[in-house]
């Protein structure tokens, strides 16, 4: 969740309107899908309509990671930004190692709270080892790997017309979606993603932030956006949907996944449509309360979550179409004031970044 800064040589980087804004949305998809995901673990032990409604919160919010990615790449692989590789890691390494060594400590401990029987020294190790002490931590390893490629990235942006970045961008997105699909289907793959490589397929995106920051979509191009945006969580929710329960889930489940096609697609719209309606929006109160707190709210929340679902707030009362704002506005919420508390204490607010 990376933020603009001057550069060594004084001078600083145009801010990124939208970016802000995206931080914010990207924190909200987050919750709501982590939300919706306890209804759209349940198919068949709820009622058909409401699971169809957590199936439409997750699928439709399965933009949030990739669009951190792309922002990210949006704002750090900016070759008008001059530190240098040693300036570039030392500010980052402040930003991300200790919420890093904290979070995934933490989560292993609240793992162990929830479940001591099935605690060992070898699970920790092969939590790390993984990526993913608990199941939103893989945001960071993917975003440290991206961290440390970034110069070199960034080297290749600058040094770079726009149509050959535009053509590696489309053939890295192209590859790691169709390495998802075809793994879907038993054609090699197989092996999970681990902490040295969960950054790898993430890596189309991060470029698709560069290519796509400084360019503004026409009326038209807005009109096309929100149409792709919605065809795409629309192919997600029923393509999963419809085959939930058949012989074809399991290989189906890719549509979920943030690689496939139809959310390549959807980020990309849900990013552009961002680029077009924020850029001379001035939101003082999203700029200097909520989007600085969003790395907080990230990883906060779904011990949030936990504690929420402790008091009957599951996303099915009264009804999953209420539910689930309310559910995800209580979470959402609830971070905040947590990372908003935690920021209001010396040292300790290092661990929200």
């Amino acid at each position: 969740m990376a933020t603009e800064s001057g550069n060594r040589a004084g001078t600083r980087v145009e801010r990124f309107r939208p970016g802000d804004a995206m931080r914010v949305a990207a924190a909200a998809g987050v919750v709501v899908d982590h939300v919706a995901a306890w209804g759209f673990e349940r198919y068949g032990e709820i009622a058909t309509r409401d699971w169809w409604v957590f199936n439409l919160a997750v699928g439709a919010t399965r933009w949030a990671v990739p669009l951190f990615v792309m922002l990210s790449g949006a704002l750090l692989l900016d070759p008008r930004r001059t530190e240098g590789p040693r300036e570039f890691y030392a500010r980052r390494l402040r930003r991300i190692a200790i919420p890093f060594v904290f979070w995934c400590l933490f989560y292993i401990a609240f793992r162990f709270a929830l479940r001591p029987s099935a605690f060992s020294l070898g699970g920790m190790v092969s939590w790390l080892a993984l990526g993913q002490p608990f199941y939103h931590m893989h945001y960071l390893f993917i975003i440290v790997g991206l961290y440390l490629f970034t110069p070199a990235f960034r080297a290749v942006v600058a040094q770079s017309g726009r149509g050959l970045l535009i053509l590696a961008t489309a053939l890295m997105l192209g590859l790691a979606s169709a390495d998802l699909v075809l793994a879907s289907f038993g054609v090699g793959g197989g092996g999970e993603p681990n902490a040295a490589s969960r950054f790898v397929p993430f890596i189309g995106y991060y470029f698709l932030g560069a290519c796509l920051r400084e360019w503004v979509a026409t009326r038209r191009g807005v009109a096309l956006a929100w149409v792709g945006a919605v065809a795409a969580a629309a192919a997600v929710t029923l393509g999963g949907g419809l085959v939930m329960n058949t012989r074809w889930e399991a290989r189906l489940m890719f549509l979920y996944e943030p690689l496939s096609p139809p959310n390549i697609l959807m980020t990309s719209c849900v990013f552009v449509l961002f680029q077009a309606s924020c850029r001379g929006v001035d939101g003082r109160l999203v700029s200097r309360w909520l989007a600085p707190a969003t790395l907080g709210i990230y990883l906060v929340h779904p011990a949030v979550i936990y504690l929420v679902r402790k008091v009957g707030l599951t996303g099915m009362w009264p009804t999953p179409w209420v539910g689930i704002p309310l559910a995800a506005g209580a979470v959402f919420l609830g971070s905040f004031a947590a990372t908003a508390l935690i920021q209001q204490v010396p040292w300790v607010r290092r661990i929200v970044g």
